[in-house]
């Protein structure tokens, strides 16, 4: 659950006042919902970010502006037959409602906050008056502080600290009904099922064919080398041993490619540097310019210093190292002692971290969101949850094999216990939204017309749809 003031997303509905108030005051609250009274800066939250940020999300989405690169006048627009401004009205009372149905239930099933969480909202209300910094001209705001630019729209600390603690009182609500032992919980196999459809659970080990300085292997013999390999890995794995061991020797071979990498790198670097040096140091112990009449003879022995070098061959840089390694431990000879000895120290001092655990080494994999290679995603999905390690050839840039294990995910205790909430809002989202409905769709609205109507219209708010 976020410390942060959830964006709120639910369907919109008229609004239905069953008494409008009159007059022009405005005492610092809009109205009554089911009796409770309603700070004016909540309402006005409402319609400046959730209801004005989902009619302009609406209003790109019926223009079929896929990449939201269309400038969107929302008040100028019709949405759902409704002028934007009456939809956005309708729409920010509609969460408003939903506010004092979580209020309600908190209230009629008993619960509190912690000491934890009115800590965590007193530190996120405090982080509202720090300097913005940078942050001011990312959000397109004049204001010094978030506090500050909140208080110019409308919308006091106090308003923030009562939605900050409904976000919070929302999660306990949400729990009182769907966890383990809430009024209606979810049950092991819903989550299960959900779980199977939803996700795979995999353990991947990408083995590029490239060489340790990440380019394409052109030699058969070096790119045949690389798939045994990766063959190695998933036989050494469906002949018992532990993944725990394989991802090390993984590890510790690609820790060993980039302690090549940057020792090669440092070595060229330090051998720069000391020649630079000693370029220098002859520089000072070089006699003073001769007097004009030794110009001459200095001349004719700078040529001859010329001719000799042309003559005389380069000294000659380190010998391109082998393309690849698929031993243990690479071993780098080049010819170059110096640089064959700086090079293999760096390998040879090269560590990787062992896993704790072959849980740790577990990947999920997101049927509708995986940020995987899309054939790679379809690979794992078309693989049975079995257990067994198979290869999968990247054929789209052709430089990669990966090991792929797809395993049953339902065994994965540790991380559905650390999903477990995240899982519940999964299954019972809409579930839960039918319930919040449910309580408030009967309750009396009793609404300032001259704060809705005109002081507070959305159109003439400062800071949205301009």
């Amino acid at each position: 659950m976020s410390h942060r003031i959830r964006q709120i997303a639910a369907a919109s509905c008229a609004i239905v006042c069953a008494v409008s108030l009159c007059g022009c005051s405005d005492n610092g609250y809009i109205g009554t919902v089911n009796g409770m009274q309603i700070p004016t800066g909540i309402y006005l939250y409402n319609v400046e970010f959730t209801a004005y940020n989902k009619a302009s999300e609406k209003i790109t989405e019926e223009n079929g502006d896929t990449e939201g690169t269309a400038e969107v006048t929302v008040f100028t627009e019709t949405i759902d037959g409704k002028p934007a401004s009456t939809w956005v009205k309708d729409y920010a009372l509609e969460q408003v409602k939903r506010y004092v149905a979580i209020e309600d239930l908190f209230s009629q099933y008993g619960l509190s906050l912690s000491a934890e969480d009115n800590e965590a909202i007193n530190n996120y209300i405090a982080t509202l008056d720090e300097d913005l910094g940078f942050y001011a001209q990312y959000y397109g705001i004049e204001e010094s502080t978030f506090g500050e630019h909140y208080e110019n729209l409308g919308i006091g600390k106090s308003s923030l600290r009562s939605m900050t603690e409904n976000s919070y009182k929302e999660k306990y609500v949400f729990l009182k009904n769907y966890d383990t032992d809430g009024l209606t919980p979810v049950t092991d196999d819903e989550i299960n099922s959900y779980i199977t459809e939803n996700y795979a659970a995999v353990k991947l080990l990408k083995v590029d064919l490239t060489d340790y300085q990440g380019l394409e292997l052109k030699d058969e013999a070096d790119i045949q080398a690389v798939k045994d390999l990766a063959q190695s890995y998933a036989d050494r794995f469906n002949a018992g041993e532990d993944w725990v061991d394989i991802q090390y020797d993984f590890d510790l071979r690609q820790a060993r490619f980039d302690a090549w990498l940057d020792a090669e790198d440092q070595y060229a670097e330090e051998k720069s540097s000391s020649t630079a040096e000693a370029a220098s140091a002859t520089a000072e112990a070089a006699p003073a310019e001769p007097a004009a009449d030794e110009a001459a003879p200095a001349a004719q022995t700078a040529e001859a210093e010329s001719a000799t070098a042309e003559a005389e061959p380069a000294e000659e840089a380190p010998a391109e190292a082998p393309s690849t390694e698929v031993s243990a431990k690479p071993v780098v000879s080049t010819g170059d002692a110096e640089y064959d000895a700086y090079v293999q120290a760096a390998i040879d001092a090269a560590t990787a971290e062992k896993k704790a655990s072959a849980d740790e080494c577990d990947q999920f994999i997101s049927k509708e969101s995986s940020s995987l290679d899309a054939d790679l995603t379809e690979y794992i999905w078309n693989t049975a949850a079995d257990g067994k390690a198979t290869l999968f050839e990247d054929t789209e840039d052709g430089n990669s094999i990966y090991v792929v294990v797809r395993e049953d995910i339902t065994t994965k205790d540790s991380w559905k216990e650390t999903q477990h909430e995240s899982l519940l809002h999964s299954i019972k989202e809409d579930a839960f939204e039918e319930l919040l409905k449910s309580t408030y769709e009967n309750y009396t609205v009793e609404l300032n017309d001259y704060l809705v109507n005109t002081k507070y219209a959305p159109e003439k708010l400062k800071g949205i749809g301009k």
